[in-house]
């Protein structure tokens, strides 16, 4: 009789292969069998209304060129607690990476690509009601963090403080009444890659940067807050229309402007222009 034969030694023998089997199948990561149906939502890192997305299911290793359009500009929209399209959209297989862009508000971009990034034309910086946003690409968004993707914006435009002082005693009134840039660029298109650029149009002319009644003292006053304007390098002359009062309350007008003043206002970045009105001198200066 051969070992085989004996019953105790095949009951043996079929329980040790088994248990083989229940071993190799242990060893494979059941986690990548895995592949639920998820929503694609979205986690912008702004107080928004809404914004825009497209985006691309791409192979493993690959760009949009070799990908397939999931979101073609579409409208996102905050449902309770999530960000998502407006239609629903579940993502792709896991073996699928998501390449994002987006912009907001909502409408305004002209065109999203891979190449160009998100692309604002014909931009009026004087008619901006809203900071124009742009994302960073977002090249391999992955299923794994739980469907939701991070977006980082930034803005397209600069933002700029004019604020005033002067060297008046405090029983002289120095009132502003209109402050101008004579030569400035106010429109442009804009394209976020491969980095941040603006291409102007027109030609530099003057822009009223506020008009009101600003009444000056020896600490600045902001007399224009937070003013958009389309990235550049200037050189312009600031202008001031004041009224004076002087000591005895005799009152007089005058209009005082800078020097040229030159700077680079870059994307994104905010800025303060530092003006100072000398009574003693009638003079407008830079600080």
């Amino acid at each position: 009789m051969t070992l085989r034969n004996i019953p105790g030694v095949r009951r043996r023998g079929a329980a040790m292969l088994f248990a083989a089997a229940l071993s190799l199948y242990g060893c494979i990561d059941r986690r990548d069998l895995y592949d639920p149906d998820l929503e694609m939502t979205f986690d912008p890192c702004r107080n928004l209304e809404t914004f825009g997305v497209r985006a691309w299911a791409c192979p493993e290793g690959s760009g949009p060129a070799e990908g397939t359009l999931l979101l073609d500009d579409a409208r996102i929209i905050r449902d309770g607690g999530k960000w998502l399209p407006e239609k629903t959209l579940l993502w792709p297989a896991r073996d699928r990476k998501v390449f994002v862009l987006a912009y907001a508000p909502y409408g305004t971009a002209s065109a999203i690509s891979p190449e160009r990034g998100v692309e604002f034309e014909g931009i009026d910086a004087e008619a901006i009601a809203e900071d124009l946003l742009y994302s960073d690409p977002v090249p391999d968004a992955s299923k794994g963090r739980d469907g939701v993707i991070p977006l980082t914006f930034y803005p397209a435009l600069c933002r700029v403080d004019f604020r005033l002082r002067t060297d008046a005693f405090p029983v002289e009134k120095v009132e502003v009444k209109a402050l101008r840039a004579l030569t400035l660029v106010t429109r442009g298109d804009f394209q976020s890659l491969p980095s941040p650029k603006w291409t102007l149009s027109g030609n530099p002319g003057p822009v009223t940067l506020a008009e009101g009644s600003f009444l000056l003292e020896g600490e600045p006053t902001v007399i224009s807050g937070n003013h958009p304007l389309i990235p550049q390098r200037i050189s312009t002359r600031f202008e001031a229309e004041i009224d004076y009062t002087d000591t005895n309350g005799i009152p007089s007008h005058w209009t005082v402007s800078t020097e040229p003043v030159e700077k680079n206002f870059i994307p994104g970045r905010s800025y303060y222009v530092d003006l100072m009105f000398s009574v003693e001198t009638c003079t407008l200066t830079t600080l």
